[in-house]
């Protein structure tokens, strides 16, 4: 092991918590973060990487050019490299999780209030698109409604499997 690979893993919490849908638990970063959550590690004086690339890239050699590396299990401070894979743009957007930062008006993920009808509206972005999974009475119904056109959509989508 390197001098640099040796201090990368001193920054590493191996006793993190167990995810949903996940087998093992999360390796932790325990230094610096970006304002997202995600680890940042100091190469050398002029090098920086997000953590979980240099941790991704010990162990597999060099992510292929063009693509990105997403956490399988959606925590941006985990570097267990069998919690990470090469996916494309569109493949890392599909596997994110929560409701917008600037959707104020629902808890859930692609549901918001319309207010000129008076129902929970449900839509799904998909290749530059927008589906619409249609108008509910409760922000439940629009959810479940909302996350089954997702799985039909999204194929790297592991939140909601």
């Amino acid at each position: 092991m390197s001098d640099v690979q040796k201090r990368f893993w001193d920054k590493v919490n191996r006793d993190g918590s167990i995810r949903p849908n996940m087998d093992s638990p999360c390796w932790d970063w325990t230094a610096g973060v970006t304002e997202d959550g995600y680890g940042r590690f100091r190469i050398d004086r002029s090098r920086r990487v997000l953590s979980h690339v240099f941790s991704y890239e010990s162990e597999r050699g060099p992510r292929t050019p063009g693509l990105f590396i997403d956490h399988v299990c959606r925590n941006p401070a985990c570097v267990n490299p069998s919690h990470l894979r090469e996916v494309t743009n569109k493949q890392n957007c599909e596997n994110r999780g929560g409701a917008q930062a600037n959707n104020f008006s629902s808890s859930y993920r692609g549901v918001s209030w319309h207010k000129q009808i008076g129902k929970w509206q449900g839509r799904v972005r998909h290749d530059g698109w927008t589906y619409r999974a249609g108008y509910f009475d409760t922000e439940e119904e629009a959810a479940v409604a909302v996350r089954e056109l997702r799985n039909r959509l999204h194929t790297h989508n592991e939140v909601d499997r």
